[in-house]
């Protein structure tokens, strides 16, 4: 690649050292060798001064991926998603005793969160976000799947149009190894709940000429004022340019205490909601619930996040996932290959690498191996990794879990992260662990985005670790074919 500027020894250096299972990522380090300036983190001041569009602090180079490895992270993303959706029914054959026992849910929230699935379009309807890693060979390993309406990231509208205005990356940006897309996490949000939104006025025979989406959740996080209003500009071009039979779209937001119930329909103030975003972590709410029963609003998630975003149903895909009755074999392929080995935590015997063996001394006699987290837990918290415990902390924190009696916690077996190279500090880059975060929206890739910091030690890849964050761009196919 020709470039600018000579290269220097930093820049032979971020040649020399890194490996990338990414062709796109590894032309963009060729560049990065060419334009010394992509070192240094002041030649990023757009990032710096992101404002309302970024609550936490973004990383100075993005993600590069070639179309081939895009469409091979939608199809994982996509496939294991439905997965974990599939639990209550698939491994657990939609019985709500059995949904109380595994999840340790009161009968009657069980049956709430039964009728939930049951109906029509709601599984269709659910938002999440899956967190994943590459492993050795650059295939995703899945860390989690938050099945929630309370998911971080999928405010990052206008981080593309940010990143685009560096002038440091427009020659690549724009060069000959482009076009470069960047999937808008937020117009795909939008997109899917209008479908979902006009699914149920046919089903209910409703007119469809208005749209009022709230996002409902406890006031300590009901989110920034700024951002609902970027996301209601956001809703209201895409209806101009998409849905133009839609009247005065709207994005509201509150908090349950906020909710009226009047004439049979909910309200945020005078107006009536269609499409009410619950993010309160499986609460329910009469009002709320018998809106959704009644098909008068159309409720994500709702109370289903209680049983769907716990790690329990990973560890039943990775458990019972290979014998199922109600998987084909395409989906136990997908286990076998992007989930590793994830166990309830309990006082009993499982399998592990080919013998039967008894959870806790498999976890005391292997504590390098394994990594301890609650089932419930968000943003790592609680998350311990044996290999940065001690022998005697490790014990104390096994028994614990198992202590617990399978209600809260769960063990995944550590897979090693491939580190792709990143720029860090005010000069230089390095290997970073990264974390990709992927959004699923029903059947709808969300598209996604890192979070990383620097390789090496263990520990939770967040922000309260200093975890920085990038967009991921994509290769466009050129006409012709070539991309």
């Amino acid at each position: 690649m020709q470039g600018s500027e000579s290269m220097t020894p930093e820049g032979s250096r971020v040649i020399a050292e890194t490996t990338s299972p990414s062709d796109a990522q590894a032309r963009f380090l060729e560049y990065v060798a060419e334009h010394p300036a992509c070192l240094e983190r002041s030649s990023f001041p757009q990032l710096d001064d992101a404002g309302e569009i970024a609550q936490y602090p973004l990383q100075s180079w993005p993600a590069f991926v070639g179309l081939d490895e895009s469409l091979e992270h939608r199809r994982v993303v996509s496939g294991i998603t439905q997965l974990v959706l599939s639990v209550p029914l698939s491994l657990l054959g939609g019985d709500p005793e059995a949904l109380a026992e595994v999840f340790r849910l009161e009968p009657s929230e069980a049956r709430v969160v039964d009728a939930m699935l049951a109906l029509p379009g709601q599984r269709e309807s659910l938002l999440a976000r899956g967190d994943f890693i590459e492993d050795g060979s650059g295939a995703l390993q899945t860390l989690e799947v938050n099945v929630s309406s309370n998911l971080g990231g999928w405010q990052n509208v206008g981080w593309s149009e940010l990143y685009r205005q560096v002038p440091v990356l427009q020659g690549f940006l724009t060069g000959e190894t482009g076009p470069w897309h960047c999937v808008n996490t937020l117009v795909q949000l939008f997109e899917h709940l209008i479908d979902r939104h006009r699914e149920r006025c046919r089903r209910e025979g409703e007119e469809t000429a208005e749209l009022h989406v709230a996002f409902l959740a406890p006031a300590a996080n009901a989110g920034r004022r700024d951002w609902f209003r970027v996301a209601e500009e956001e809703l209201v071009r895409l209806v101009r340019t998409n849905h133009p039979d839609l009247a005065a779209p709207r994005v509201l937001g509150g908090t349950l205490e906020d909710l009226e119930e009047r004439h049979d329909h909910l309200h945020l103030g005078a107006h009536r909601i269609h499409v009410l975003v619950e993010a309160y972590s499986g609460r329910l709410d009469r009002r709320v619930f018998s809106s959704a029963m009644a098909g008068r609003t159309l409720v994500v998630n709702g109370p289903v996040d209680r049983v769907l975003t716990n790690k329990k149903c990973l560890a039943l895909l990775s458990e019972h996932g290979a014998g199922a009755a109600g998987l084909d074999e395409g989906a136990r392929q997908l286990i076998q290959s992007h989930v590793p080995w994830t166990r309830i935590v309990a006082d009993g015997y499982v399998d592990y690498r080919g013998e039967r063996g008894f959870l806790p001394e498999i976890l005391e006699q292997h504590r390098e191996r394994f990594v301890l987290k609650p089932a419930l837990g968000m943003r790592g918290e609680g998350v311990r990794f044996g290999a940065a415990t001690d022998d005697a902390d490790w014990r104390e924190v096994v028994q614990d879990a198992v202590e617990d009696d399978g209600a809260g916690w769960v063990v995944q077996e550590l897979v090693p992260c491939l580190p792709r190279r990143f720029q860090l500090g005010e000069k230089g880059s390095a290997p970073h662990d990264v974390v990709w975060g992927f959004f699923q929206f029903g059947q709808r890739y969300g598209g996604g985005f890192l979070r990383m910091l620097p390789h090496g030690g263990y520990g939770v890849v967040n922000a309260a670790r200093g975890a920085t964050e990038s967009p991921i761009f994509v290769a466009v196919p050129r006409p012709g074919g070539a991309s």
